[in-house]
């Protein structure tokens, strides 16, 4: 508010008298008086007035002169350690001293696993900034730094090379890319992510992020091009039902064990795929087999 702290401070305890009345109760910790220059933390966000001091020349009614930039306006700004935090979490290394490291918890995902998992990890975090000021520059540009470093020597790690050999293998023009062939022979692309792909227009109707999680990645016992590849059922040769991947071997015993171990079981099993009538049949024991029938 335009005012004294005086009056601030008045309006807040009439705010939290009214509050009372309704049956609810202002947080202590998370409700006061600050200096708007300060700021106040808000949903992630730091919430601040920006005073600028800066003063440039201009033209006005045909004669040169003197102006100050705008100031007194507010602005979202994305916290420094909660960047921090997200680097130190997800192991990408220091954000203050941009030293990255590779992840060995993803060695035993293909490339294209392991950059859709980077990618929805940086999507997220940048697009829930997307309002702030400085959403593509700043902290936040310094931990792209540091999470595209990471990528490159988890994939470097994953296949014994160096940084540079693996740049030169992901070159894709102006950007990074991990190349694969579908069923039908073609061969696409998943892309590194960058900031410039960052959409910041406001979304009236937003859609569905249907990307796949990392998190999901991690749990998957089916290595992520078989699953895109997989539209053909392999007992009855099924190409227009829907399809699902049996695994050949139960890990319900492993549900206790350690994650790393649960995913290296799952990679070492066997899969089929099978439509989803021959998938129910399997399971009922009702699924004939074809080596009977020669």
């Amino acid at each position: 508010m335009i005012g004294t702290k005086r009056e601030a401070e008045q309006v807040l305890s009439d705010v939290s008298d009214f509050l009372t009345t309704i049956g609810l109760r202002a947080s202590e910790t998370k409700t006061t008086v600050v200096k708007a220059t300060t700021g106040a933390r808000f949903l992630g966000y730091d919430v601040r007035r920006y005073d600028s001091q800066k003063v440039f020349k201009t033209v006005r009614g045909g004669r040169h002169t003197r102006m100050r930039a705008a100031s007194g306006n507010m602005q979202l700004h994305v916290p420094t350690e909660k960047l921090r935090a997200f680097a130190r979490n997800r192991g990408y290394g220091s954000l203050d001293t941009l030293t990255s490291c590779s992840r060995p918890a993803l060695l035993r995902l293909s490339d294209a696993e392991i950059v859709a998992a980077y990618n929805a990890e940086m999507r997220g975090l940048a697009q829930f900034y997307a309002l702030a000021f400085g959403a593509q520059s700043g902290q936040m540009h310094k931990l792209h730094f540091l999470w595209r470093d990471s990528l490159l020597k988890t994939l470097a790690h994953k296949h014994k090379s160096t940084v540079t050999k693996t740049v030169r293998v992901l070159k894709d023009e102006d950007r990074l890319g991990v190349r694969f062939e579908d069923a039908k022979g073609r061969t696409r692309l998943i892309r590194v992510w960058e900031l410039r792909d960052l959409t910041r227009s406001p979304q009236v109707f937003g859609g569905l992020d249907d990307s796949t999680p990392p998190w999901h990645l991690l749990k998957s016992r089916t290595e992520l091009i078989a699953r895109f590849n997989a539209k053909v059922c392999e007992h009855c040769g099924a190409a227009d039902q829907p399809v699902e991947v049996h695994h050949v071997r139960k890990l319900a015993d492993l549900e206790k064990e350690a994650l790393w171990r649960q995913i290296q079981s799952g990679r070492l099993r066997r899969t089929v795929v099978l439509c989803r009538a021959c998938h129910h049949a399997l399971h009922a024991g009702k699924l004939p087999d074809h080596r009977k029938s020669q």
